[in-house]
Formats: C-alpha cells, structure tokens, sequence
C-alpha cells in the first residue's frame, strides 16, 4: 500500500513540473530579443519611449508585422 502511494505521490510532483516548465514556455513564448539595438542617453521615460517608438517602426515598417503600442507590454535592458 505504501508504495502505491509513493507512485501516484511521483507521478503528482512529475505532473506538477510538466505544469510550470509549460506555464513558463507560455509567458515567455512571445519575448523578443533585439540585439544592437541603439541606446539612448536620456532620462528614463525618454528611452521608454524611444525604444517604443523604435519597436514600432521595426515591426511595422521594416518587418511588416503590424503591431500597435498596446501591444508592447514592457523593456528590458
């Protein structure tokens, strides 16, 4: 009985992984990573804005991918 209860408590932590590995490839399944990027000098709100305003012409105008600034949800640098 014990042991029938060790495999199914295996299986719960092995389904649970599966769980948040898969959570985590969502949240970051639509990420985009821009190398050589140009940096501004600015205050923060100005780079916010001109890395914006940068995104929105790379999508819209270089790649053709149509894209509208709600559709940014954050920078990182």
């Amino acid at each position: 009985m014990d042991s029938q209860i060790s495999i199914v408590n295996d299986k719960i932590d092995e389904v649970r992984k599966k769980t948040i590995i898969e959570q985590d490839r969502d949240l970051h399944i639509s990420n985009i990573i821009l190398y050589n990027a140009q940096e501004a000098t600015t205050d923060r709100d100005e780079r916010w804005k001109e890395d914006r305003e940068f995104c929105l012409v790379l999508f819209n105008k270089i790649l053709r991918v149509p894209i509208v600034e709600e559709d940014i949800k954050r920078f990182a640098r």
